[in-house]
């Protein structure tokens, strides 16, 4: 019998897991020990904040997807109280070049010129013994969305039909949210046909950094035994096998599993490197305000390809905590691509592209790179999980859930709760 679990990898994944087991009956009837191993100083790396032109900011837009994420919420939300959230809207638009399209917007609703072509593609695809998905990538240079989409892949991958799922179904109309079984997709498909209106919850100050200190809090008072600055490496794993009362379970990537294990195939897997770059625009006038409020709900974030600025990939709009003044000044641009640092030319592409899409007048004010990001071709990750299924068998090392590449929120509660269920069961 188990004494103690050590879940390694203290992010979103790994603290929800924790936030499960230590609450099943069974484990405190049994006296089970909870351990959160964390190789960095603080939980939930990923929601430190960055400081951009004096201000504090999320490292790209952030937020829990309601209804989607209700795993999720209702584990941070039980030991952090409702109170420390407050909830927005989920408005996504879609920049297609200088056009403006809500995200899952009835194909019936958009611009002529590109609805007819998608009529085409959905009849086309329906005649053939392909998907829609995979019938819009095999025809994407002869519509004008896939000829877009086609000049800005790069911005992920060298090859597009890595990066994909990036593009499609996101830039596509409502008609084609309909086919596969991934838990998104099946939140999406209702949403576009009005069952549900989403929403996000948010930090009360809109800094997720500021839940870290509490939630860490609030682990140990439940009773988690939280163990940060841990150094994990091979021989850590290999020391792992000889405590036996110990269930392991591994919640951090498993493309970290991978580097500690193999670093050559980890090299290959992790090859199509990419920079995101966070920069920072802020509005010369009250342009800006003036284009939120023209919508009924106010835009959460704007998804982007635009051949003048193709590696402009998502624009938010994260409210100035610094000021009482009722206006938002801030427009919050992600920019990924191969280049660490941006090129000269890059912010006047931005901000032209903001100008023309948005209308909204805005400078430059900072810029940093934020993150380093890979995309993985299925047959690299079918390698690679297959190297790590026979490596786990020697090491005892349990990784009920694993993930190539950041998952969000809603993945994240999802999976902590299907695997608290499968280590409770065998108790």
């Amino acid at each position: 019998m188990y004494k103690e679990i050590s879940i390694y990898g203290a992010g979103v994944y790994g603290v929800l897991l924790a936030l499960q087991l230590i609450n099943r009956d069974v484990i405190k009837s049994k006296g089970i020990k909870v351990n959160l191993y964390e190789k960095g100083p603080t939980i939930m790396p990923g929601w430190k904040s960055i400081s951009l032109g004096g201000h504090k900011f999320n490292s790209g837009f952030h937020g829990i997807e309601m209804p989607r994420a209700e795993e999720a919420f209702e584990g941070l939300s039980r030991v952090l109280g409702t109170a420390s959230f407050t909830n927005i809207s989920n408005y996504k638009l879609c920049m297609i070049d200088d056009m403006i399209v809500p995200f899952g917007e009835k194909n019936s609703l958009w611009p002529t010129p590109f609805k007819e072509e998608f009529q085409n593609l959905i009849e086309a695809s329906a005649l053939s013994k392909k998907s829609t998905s995979e019938y819009c990538l095999s025809k994407l240079t002869d519509y004008k969305l896939g000829r877009i989409i086609e000049k800005c892949s790069y911005r992920y991958s060298d090859e597009l039909v890595n990066c994909w799922h990036s593009f499609y179904p996101w830039f596509y109309p409502s008609d084609f949210f309909n086919e596969e079984s991934d838990e998104g997709w099946l939140f999406r498909n209702p949403l576009t046909r009005n069952y549900d209106k989403p929403y996000y919850y948010t930090p009360s100050n809109g800094l997720f950094e500021s839940l870290i200190e509490p939630l860490e809090k609030e682990l140990q008072e439940c009773g988690v035994n939280l163990i940060k600055n841990t150094t994990i490496d091979k021989s850590t794993l290999l020391s792992i096998t000889d405590q036996q009362e110990t269930l392991p379970i591994w919640t951090a990537s498993s493309a970290i599993l991978l580097f500690l294990l193999n670093r050559d195939l980890a090299s290959n897997l992790l090859s199509n490197k990419r920079y995101m770059n966070l920069v920072l625009l802020e509005s010369l006038d009250d342009s800006l305000n003036k284009w939120l409020n023209s919508f009924s709900d106010k835009p959460s974030e704007v998804i982007c390809i635009n051949t003048s600025c193709s590696g402009l990939a998502r624009i938010s709009f994260p409210s100035d905590m610094n000021t009482v003044e009722n206006i938002e000044r801030h427009l919050l641009i992600e920019v990924i691509g191969t280049d660490k640092e941006l090129k000269s030319g890059s912010i006047n592409e931005i901000e032209n592209a903001v100008f023309k899409s948005l209308g909204v007048n805005a400078k430059y004010s900072d810029h940093k790179m934020a993150r380093t990001l890979f995309t993985v071709s299925d047959s690299m990750i079918e390698e690679a999980q297959q190297f790590l299924t026979t490596e786990i068998e020697g090491l005892a090392l349990d990784v009920p859930y694993s993930y190539w590449w950041p998952i969000n929120i809603a993945k994240c509660g999802y999976a902590s709760k299907k695997v608290a269920d499968m280590i409770t069961s065998k108790l």
